[in-house]
């Protein structure tokens, strides 16, 4: 349902949406991953894979695993144009980066400045399971 529905905005924005379906695709399964990633080789994944289990995710709702808090601190200093906690305007993006100096220094190294804007070049990076 929200990637369908991200689908959808993508879509109206002009961007090219490759929806995986989630009948007959096993979202555990690294081998089937990199297949596909291999075989349509996107600029950007979204995972819109949901657990349903709403009383077992109480307890990790209260908080960012380290997956959330970097993709949250992440977005936050793209949209602010900054690594700079003075520049950032969610107050627990600006606590996590002025405490996590490696954080802030790993994001800063993926800015690019082009004449007038800023853009961010991700290092792609495959980690699998053990």
């Amino acid at each position: 349902m929200v990637g369908r529905m991200l689908s959808e905005v993508a879509r109206a924005q002009g961007y090219e949406a490759i929806p995986v379906p989630k009948a007959g695709w096993d979202i555990t399964d690294p081998g089937a991953a990199l297949a596909h990633l291999a075989r349509h080789r996107p600029d950007v994944v979204v995972n819109c894979a949901a657990f349903t289990n709403v009383d077992a995710c109480e307890e990790c709702n209260r908080g960012f695993s380290l997956d959330e808090q970097y993709l949250a601190c992440f977005i936050e200093c793209v949209l602010c144009g900054t690594v700079e906690p003075s520049g950032l305007q969610r107050p627990k993006i600006k606590r996590i980066i002025s405490e996590n100096s490696s954080l802030s220094h790993r994001i800063g190294e993926y800015k690019k400045t082009d004449t007038d804007k800023n853009t961010y070049q991700l290092k792609p990076t495959i980690i699998l399971p053990k």
